[in-house]
């Protein structure tokens, strides 16, 4: 494999978008080299997207993928290295069967019928942390409004306690920066945080997600072993607030780059909203690259055959944005797009699309509606200053400075 510039690439960082459109247009599969070292391949059109998204032939398994990773970086050259924690056996990194049993447990938790009950106190929630923020001073809407409100949800799922949350969001961030200086330790620290988790409600069962994976009959035979139920709790935290978190600051962000037009717009159409937040799913969505998969056996895209034992990842960017499937005009942003057209892959597709995408969209576009009502005139600061933040999963900004009160 043959690495070229590009995808993680320094220009990657600042503008992962035309990176994502210009790699696009050069194959359908790139080789690629992550900043930890890992060779990989990337795929980059809709269509070779959708379809590794779902193929049996890219396996998630964690064990296959673990092994193949740990081989992969030794062959490069970087000696033994224990992957992120990220690779648990949850529900993520599983194939049939197991993926079948963990899914369906999870699943319950998430329909849209438990969702639409959770939106009532999801708008409270939203609405007191609006009303206390400073109108006359400086904002980040990342760090005070984009994260708070979705860890905050995710933590009340999972039944971890208030006095108890803020350490978590500083280790999610160091897992999904893969950083081997810092992710085994960020990972060591969640394992410890959420066996001390499980072991309180295992004494002191409450009305919560944990406790009703814990306590799932003895004689059921879907009950999660505890490696399983200690990667779930991995996964739910990370994938559970992180994403959320980036779909309402890339949201905000778009909008308010056009305040005159776009964040007009949705405060005085809010029945756009959720047009809106699928646009921006589309346009810049929240996960930068869907998550590795190992080749299990030989199988072709775009003219390459992969190997077993190769690492894929899947640039949802580029696909998302791919004029085959979206049109010319498919690396604009278009708040009118009709949702029909909009088959993106900012969920993912197939057998692992995401389980709570009607939870984080339910986030998304309360959190868009209540901002807009209540600050008609917010305005970003120093946009030429923002940064993204450097994942080679999460797509996000690291800050959003905003004035919530200016005068036209």
């Amino acid at each position: 494999m043959t690495q070229t510039a590009g995808f993680f690439g320094a220009d990657y960082w600042t503008d992962p978008l035309t990176v994502g459109d210009r790699e696009r247009e050069r194959a359908a599969v790139l080789p690629v080299t992550l900043p930890d070292g890992l060779p990989v391949w990337v795929i980059t059109r809709y269509d070779e997207a959708r379809a590794a998204l779902d193929d049996p032939k890219l396996s998630k398994d964690s064990a296959a993928l673990i092994a193949a990773i740990q081989h992969q970086l030794e062959e490069a050259g970087y000696g033994d290295r224990n992957p992120s924690g990220m690779f648990g056996p949850h529900v993520l990194f599983s194939d049939p069967p197991r993926h079948t049993r963990l899914r369906k447990l999870l699943m319950n938790a998430f329909t849209p019928k438990r969702v639409k009950a959770l939106e009532p106190v999801f708008r409270d929630m939203t609405a007191d942390l609006v009303a206390k923020l400073p109108v006359h001073e400086e904002v980040d809407l990342i760090s005070q409004v984009a994260v708070p409100l979705p860890l905050a949800v995710i933590c009340e799922l999972l039944g971890v306690p208030a006095d108890a949350r803020e350490p978590l969001r500083p280790l999610v961030d160091a897992i999904n920066l893969n950083d081997p200086a810092t992710a085994p330790d960020a990972s060591d620290q969640l394992v410890e945080f959420f066996t001390d988790l499980i072991d309180d409600k295992r004494r002191n069962p409450g009305d919560d997600l944990v406790s009703a994976l814990i306590h799932v009959g003895e004689d059921q035979p879907d009950k999660l072993a505890d490696d399983e139920l200690l990667g779930t709790l991995f996964l739910l935290l990370n994938a559970g607030h992180d994403t959320t978190a980036n779909l309402i600051g890339n949201t905000l962000r778009a909008l308010l780059q056009d305040r005159r037009y776009r964040w007009r717009l949705v405060r005085e159409h809010p029945e756009l909203i959720p047009n809106v937040v699928d646009e921006v799913l589309r346009y810049d969505c929240p996960v930068r690259m869907a998550t590795h998969r190992v080749v299990a056996e030989h199988v072709d895209y775009g003219g390459i055959t992969l190997l077993p034992g190769e690492i894929v990842l899947i640039s949802l960017h580029s696909a998302n944005r791919d004029p085959r499937q979206f049109g010319k005009h498919a690396a604009q942003l278009d708040l009118h797009r009709e949702r029909h057209d909009l088959r993106h892959l900012g969920f993912g597709f197939g057998l692992h699309r995401c389980l709570g995408a009607t939870l984080g969209r339910m986030e998304a576009e309360v959190v868009i509606e209540t901002l807009a009502r209540a600050f008609p005139r917010a305005v970003l600061l120093d946009q030429a200053e923002l940064r993204r933040r450097r994942s080679p999963i999460m797509n996000g900004w690291e800050r959003l400075p905003a004035l919530l009160n200016v005068g036209h």
